[in-house]
């Protein structure tokens, strides 16, 4: 079973495809970047599967506002939250 997580609605797509060739699917939207959407994640999980056998985390941003530096405090954060905490 392949569970499919984003914060962008496309995921949909991505299990459309994993389901075409017959394969078990589903669809999450997540921000992983905050802490509540994924302990509900998690807990929905836990609820339907018991476990989490495989986990491939890919979650990350970039941002080409220029040098980390030189990045507004919120946009610095965001990117904090998504990449390092996410």
């Amino acid at each position: 079973y392949v569970l499919a997580v984003d914060i962008a609605e496309a995921v949909s797509e991505t299990v459309d495809k994993i389901k075409s060739n017959g394969d078990n699917a589903k669809a999450y939207n997540v921000d992983i970047s905050d802490e509540q959407q994924v302990v509900d994640f998690v807990s929905d999980i836990k609820e339907q599967f018991g476990r989490i056998d495989v986990l491939f985390n890919n979650a990350g941003v970039d941002n080409a506002a220029g040098r980390i530096h030189e990045y507004p405090l919120d946009v610095y954060d965001k990117v904090m939250n998504v990449d390092m905490r996410g």
